[in-house]
């Protein structure tokens, strides 16, 4: 039976990227069903477009490593937006990382990130 997991943009994208954490998070995930909220696309694309402007020789290798992202097989899921921002507010962090902390909560799921201050959020009572 395959593991399901909860994975945020910010572990994602150190795979996409080639980032130093990248082989951490694969094996992490390896063999696992992956879900994520909608707006996981666009932090990626953020990120992309962020890293293309700070290395713009390797621009185009940025915008080609999106391409791969389909062979995640995310399942993208809808949020509650309004408990979302209450999250937000009430755990102090962004309502990008709450939509990540709800999904994770609401369906029992270990979340994968590389976010420290996410992460504290999510294995505080």
């Amino acid at each position: 039976m395959k593991s399901h997991l909860v994975v945020d943009a910010c572990a994602i994208a150190a795979m996409l990227f080639d980032e130093p954490a990248r082989d951490t998070i694969r094996s992490r995930i390896r063999g696992a069903v992956l879900h994520a909220p909608r707006l996981i696309e666009f932090e990626l694309a953020n990120v992309c477009s962020k890293k293309a402007r700070r290395d713009p020789i390797n621009r185009d290798r940025y915008i080609l490593a999106l391409g791969v992202l389909p062979a995640f097989d995310l399942q993208l899921q809808d949020v509650d937006i309004p408990v979302v921002a209450a999250l937000a507010v009430g755990r102090n962090i962004s309502a990008y990382d709450a939509a990540y902390y709800w999904l994770a909560k609401t369906r029992d799921l270990a979340l994968v990130t590389l976010d420290a201050r996410l992460q504290a959020s999510f294995d505080a009572p």
